[in-house]
């Protein structure tokens, strides 16, 4: 009998990716195991992370301004809507209070237009977008994870179930 196999499968816990940790605004956000920590490239940014490695990978940004800074909840979710354009879904949003916090969750999809506000842009195509905002004493906590159309609603209930982990601590 060939042991190698057998020790492959005992030693395979020991690779495993371990989650991603990040505190903002005093609430932890813990990733599954498979996302990725990308280098910020924004001073605006607390973080940014990836879904995977691959084409089809959706990123998850995060951003906090401070108390009464980045504008209200409307202007944020109207901002991600419009930077998707043509005929594609103009959006949706719903609100929920949760453990003493209010998350406002946004959907949109279409061609989204990637890029900083005021600089270069890049259209990208059968893109979607899944954000939430998180009011806090001190300032609210924008996630907004976009990426290819597919990706994004595969992930949508685990980027719920993401960012209430979080509200809840």
């Amino acid at each position: 009998m060939k042991l190698w196999p057998f020790l492959l499968l005992l030693a395979a816990p020991l690779f495993a990716g371990e989650p991603l940790k990040l505190t903002v605004e005093n609430l932890t956000f813990t990733s599954p195991v498979d996302w990725v920590d990308v280098p910020v490239t924004s001073p605006m940014r607390k973080a940014t992370w990836r879904t995977s490695a691959g084409a089809d990978a959706a990123e998850i940004s995060f951003f906090t301004f401070g108390k009464d800074q980045g504008g209200s909840v409307n202007q944020n979710i109207q901002r991600w809507f419009g930077q998707f354009s043509e005929s594609a879904t103009k959006g949706e949003s719903a609100t929920v209070a949760m453990n003493h916090r209010t998350i406002t969750f946004a959907r949109s999809e279409g061609t989204f237009t990637s890029g900083m506000p005021g600089g270069p842009t890049t259209p990208l195509p059968d893109y979607a977008l899944c954000g939430a905002i998180i009011e806090t004493d001190s300032g609210l906590i924008f996630i907004k994870m976009t990426g290819p159309k597919a990706t994004v609603q595969k992930l949508e209930k685990t980027f719920t179930e993401f960012v209430t982990n979080a509200a809840k601590s």
